[in-house]
């Protein structure tokens, strides 16, 4: 990797992200005490992120920054591959500018976006890149069948896990309050049992292979794949480690909801194994749904049945600085 250079780093802003409308909100921007006016491209929607990259490139930046939440962040990765190649995509510095966060925070990013720029760029104008680390976080590869679309990411979810993200993101600006809401909203409605609830709750039927391993077709609660171990709030549901095995966090669980409930706890801290409740180290899943599908946050909408293949990705190289 090229060394880092202050003038080699290159910006992309989301504004529509939720602290990022606050930032834009202000008389002054704080990145503009940092970035020359050609290295900053704020992209307003999805399909201006890859020509906005691609002037990044052209001005042989080396480094990314991504200021915005966790849909910002995956659908910049897809988009980045797609225009440096997997292995000459550039180390990216992700500041938080969502909601949730939640992604960010499981890549060790704590603080607030200005305060991590500014120790960054402190950090490389004195040349004391040996407190700079590059971690490789593994990422997912999602690949529609039927329109060969391929996605990259850190969290793949279907079933309750998707609804429950449906439901976070149903109201106009989420905050905390409604990730707490969504985090025990599962326990508080199988409690009540309302009309609403029910149809939560009604496990779409799906086609699942893992690994040509386990088949199964049929109801199913969840799958959940991931690159991360930990999730939102008290959730830490996968057993085992990915270390040295080139796989992912894999769950697939199409227990009877009852039972479900009942062992709702051991499940979310991945403590409770039984039949019906796949977690383990995957490599290649199969899915054929009519459910859309959640990546890193990022809603994918579908009305009609489809195939998705999930496998293991390429790495992103992120900037991890020491606690500041």
């Amino acid at each position: 990797m090229d060394t880092l250079r202050a003038d080699r780093v290159g910006l992309v802003i989301n504004p529509n992200a939720k602290r990022v409308k606050q930032a834009l909100s202000k008389r002054k921007f704080f990145w503009e005490e940092f970035f020359e006016g050609s290295k900053i491209e704020i992209t307003p929607d999805v399909p201006a992120i890859p020509a906005a990259l691609e002037r990044l490139k052209n001005q042989s930046i080396n480094c990314l920054a991504v200021y915005g939440g966790d849909g910002t962040l995956q659908r910049t990765v897809t988009a980045a591959i797609n225009v440096w190649g997997a292995a000459e995509l550039p180390p990216f510095l992700v500041l938080k500018g969502g909601t949730a966060n939640a992604l960010i925070k499981n890549m060790g990013v704590r603080k607030k976006a200005r305060n991590y720029l500014k120790f960054f760029w402190k950090l490389v104008t004195q040349e004391k890149l040996d407190k700079v680390e590059i971690y490789e976080v593994p990422m997912l590869k999602v690949e529609d069948e039927e329109t060969k679309e391929i996605n990259y990411g850190f969290i793949f979810a279907n079933g309750l896990v998707y609804k429950s993200i449906v439901q976070y993101q149903s109201v106009p600006s989420p905050g905390a309050w409604q990730t707490f809401k969504v985090g025990i909203y599962p326990v508080i409605a199988r409690a009540f049992r309302t009309k609403k609830s029910k149809e939560y709750f009604k496990s779409p039927v799906m086609t699942v292979d893992a690994d040509n391993i386990t088949h199964y077709e049929g109801p199913v609660n969840v799958i959940l794949l991931s690159t991360l171990k930990k999730l939102i709030l008290w959730y830490a549901p996968f057993s085992g480690t990915i270390m040295g095995t080139e796989g992912f966090y894999g769950i697939i669980n199409y227990m009877d909801l009852d039972d479900l409930f009942a062992h709702f706890i051991g499940l979310a801290r991945g403590t409770y194994m039984t039949k019906g409740n796949i977690n383990q180290v995957l490599r290649d899943v199969h899915v054929l749904t009519d459910l859309g599908y959640m990546l890193d946050g990022e809603l994918f909408l579908k009305d009609k049945p489809y195939g998705l293949r999930v496998t293991c990705g390429p790495s992103l190289k992120t900037v991890i600085l020491p606690v500041i």
